[in-house]
């Protein structure tokens, strides 16, 4: 990773303020639910940020592609148990919808941060540099627009160039005719 310190990293930091959600809506679950529920999702939920603070901490790529592919599994377990707590009638909808949105997002920002991961993982091995491949990517973001407006343009200045051909070839045989 570019990043040297995993407190930097944006998956990290909304996987605590995840888990800081997780253990405030626990809260207000029953205390009979102190041991069981509450227990389990208050500890994957702090799994997540510590399995994206351990991989990043490796250096290796390969062994943080594996730590984010065990936080993307800590949080489809607690996206279950969220279910479960729906079910069992220990949060509102309301309350839990909340988390929820916020568990989908981090499951999206872990998806990306693994696919960014194994991309520098392939061209590590392949042997192209970080800088080379950051200007790759910008080059990739900008050509589509770039192409796309040239493309206008050319065809404007086509379609101006047809119509001056027209008109004057209209002209001219306007012009000829007696």
């Amino acid at each position: 990773m570019a990043q040297k310190r995993f407190e930097k990293l944006m998956a990290w930091r909304r996987a605590m303020a995840f888990t800081e959600a997780v253990y405030r809506l626990t809260r207000r679950f029953p205390d009979h639910e102190k041991s069981g529920l509450t227990a389990t999702l208050r500890r994957t939920s702090a799994v997540i940020p510590a399995r994206i603070a351990d991989g990043h901490g490796r250096g290796n790529p390969a062994e943080f592609s594996k730590a984010i592919d065990v936080a993307l599994g800590s949080l489809r377990e607690i996206q279950t148990h969220f279910t479960l707590a729906r079910r069992l009638h220990y949060a509102s909808w309301f309350r839990l919808a909340g988390v929820m949105r916020m568990s989908r997002y981090l499951v999206r920002t872990l998806e990306n941060l693994q696919i960014q991961v194994d991309q520098e993982a392939a061209a590590a091995v392949a042997g192209d540099s970080k800088s080379e491949q950051q200007a790759a990517r910008r080059r990739r973001r900008r050509r589509p627009k770039c192409d796309q407006r040239r493309a206008k343009s050319e065809t404007a200045i086509e379609e101006r160039q047809k119509e001056t051909v027209v008109s004057g070839g209209l002209l001219r045989f306007l012009r000829a005719r007696p």
